[in-house]
């Protein structure tokens, strides 16, 4: 381990947080290194939507992380980069870093590509602010902020929002001499968040054997969402319940808290499902950095409020699957404490229980393989074979 550092688990995968007062750095190692170690340096929001990071570990790169959220994008937040940028280089890190800008990480992700554009390999930016006039001032749109306006302004040194408003220094302003350098640059931007609208689209006018609510794992269900492109597990639900008679509520990166507030704010049960699955809480221990107790706290107040919204619905209540491909892993440690303390809960005779580490391990503790891709938190095809003909039986 580094020196300094703290172990943490990212989705099954070593990583070490440097936390100072200064700052919070972080670098997540794969399981095996490509080779000239190339990493992907993540400008903003740790933790969420991690599905282009993970994909990338499993191909060997590094994924780091720098926090300069209070900086905006200015010359102390360039020059804090610039410090873990040696300090990466010092431990043999490849010269050139992958960029990944999500909405206001724009800001640093393309502030240090114009200052250092021989150290980048490319840029991929989801959403990316590009001008501090559009945030945090929020000139010409609704999403600005008062606080972080302020706060911008006195990190620049600004002395009024004209001035800021007339700052050549945005990325808008890098972006030819970004072109010039010949970085190759993806951006995908949408017009709105609407996942959310997307599940009670899909639930309106239906009358279901069985709702899945959950994170990814769940979204991977598919159902007949439309913003929901990769479904590994549909075929395998479609087959054991049939097509149409089931839907998934899931969504990447959900926490307990966050399912709470949609089954609770959301119109779920306009479906009047037979059946509810809630199967919730890995990321809270692996993202959030939860204690098994705190999460098992999570998953039970989702429970309780799945109770109170679909009042003529049966509830399976899964335990987390296995995490952790070894028996012995600390993440593994967490899942089994939090089924021990669910085990132990009285729900009442609306809720069935359901511990589903067996359907994934050989005698050993070890999962199986096959079921899992590589970050041992996610199911392939065929994991999710294994938890569609499970779910056939409970409901018979």
């Amino acid at each position: 381990m580094p020196e300094r550092a703290t172990a943490f688990c990212f989705h099954g995968f070593r990583g070490y947080d440097f936390r100072s007062e200064e700052t919070d750095c972080k670098v997540v190692c794969p399981a095996r290194e490509a080779e000239g170690r190339p990493w992907v340096w993540r400008a903003r929001f740790w933790g969420h939507e991690p599905q282009t990071d993970i994909d990338l570990l499993e191909k060997g790169f590094h994924i780091v992380y720098c926090d300069v959220a209070d900086l905006y994008g200015s010359d102390k937040a360039t020059e804090r980069w610039d410090r873990f940028y040696r300090y990466l280089r010092k431990h043999g890190f490849h010269r050139k870093a992958v960029l990944e800008g999500m909405s206001r990480g724009g800001l640093i992700v393309y502030n240090w590509a114009a200052k250092n554009p021989d150290k980048v390999a490319c840029i991929y930016a989801d959403a990316p602010v590009m001008d501090i006039t559009s945030w945090p001032m929020g000139k010409g749109t609704s999403e600005g902020s008062a606080e972080d306006t302020r706060r911008m302004m006195e990190v620049y040194g600004f002395g009024s929002e004209q001035e800021a408003a007339e700052w050549k220094g945005n990325p808008l302003d890098h972006a030819g001499r970004i072109a010039r350098a010949g970085i190759p640059v993806l951006h995908v931007v949408g017009d709105a968040d609407t996942v959310e609208r997307d599940i009670e689209e899909s639930l309106q006018g239906r009358q279901l054997k069985l709702l899945l609510l959950g994170n990814s794992i769940t979204q991977g269900w598919g159902g007949q969402r439309k913003l929901v492109t990769w479904k590994p597990g549909k075929a395998a639900m479609d087959r054991v319940l049939g097509e149409g008679c089931w839907e998934s509520a899931g969504i990447s990166g959900d926490r307990t808290q966050n399912l709470l507030w949609r089954i609770r704010n959301g119109n779920y049960n306009c479906c009047r499902p037979e059946y509810v699955v809630v199967a919730i809480g890995i990321n809270n221990l692996v993202v959030g950095g939860d204690s098994a107790d705190e999460t098992a706290e999570g998953i039970v107040a989702v429970t309780e409020e799945a109770c109170r919204q679909f009042p003529d619905s049966k509830i399976i209540l899964l335990g987390l699957f296995p995490s952790g491909k070894e028996k012995d892993s600390g993440v593994r440690r967490q899942c089994d404490r939090i089924h021990k303390v669910l085990a132990a809960r009285k729900f009442g005779k609306k809720v069935t229980y359901v511990n589903p580490s067996q359907w994934f391990l050989d005698n050993q503790g070890t999962i199986r393989e096959g079921l899992y891709i590589g970050d041992y938190i996610h199911l392939t095809e065929k994991g999710y074979e294994c938890v569609a003909e499970h779910l056939k039986e409970l409901i018979r």
